[in-house]
C-alpha cells in the first residue's frame, strides 16, 4: 500500500506542479527539468536523467522510455514504482 501511495503521489504532484506553471506562464513560455532524489537510493537511469531539460510539452528520455514527468504512468513499473524524482518548471 505504501508503495502504491508513494508512486501515485509522485505522479499527481508532478502533474499538478506542471499544470500550475502552465496556468500562470503558458506552456510556450516554460521548460521543465528532471531532478532526482540525489541520494544513494536513486536508480541509475534516474541519476542519469537528473538535470535533463525539455520544453514543457516535451518528454524526458529515462532508461530508454519517454516520460512526461517523474512517475508518469506510461512508464514501465521498473521506471516509476517508488520514484522520488520531481519535475521543476522553468520560465524561459
Amino acid at each position: 500500500a505504501k508503495r502504491i501511495v508513494r508512486t501515485e503521489s509522485i505522479n499527481i504532484a508532478n502533474i499538478a506542479t506542471n499544470k500550475g506553471a502552465i496556468d500562470v506562464f503558458g506552456a510556450d513560455n516554460l521548460q521543465k527539468e528532471w531532478i532526482s532524489g540525489g541520494d544513494s537510493r536513486v536508480r541509475e537511469t534516474h541519476r542519469i536523467a537528473n538535470g535533463q531539460i525539455t520544453d514543457m510539452n516535451g518528454l524526458f528520455e529515462v532508461g530508454g522510455e519517454l516520460l512526461s514527468h517523474p512517475g508518469d504512468s506510461r512508464g514501465s513499473a521498473g521506471n516509476v514504482i517508488n520514484c522520488r524524482c520531481v519535475s521543476a518548471p522553468i520560465p524561459v
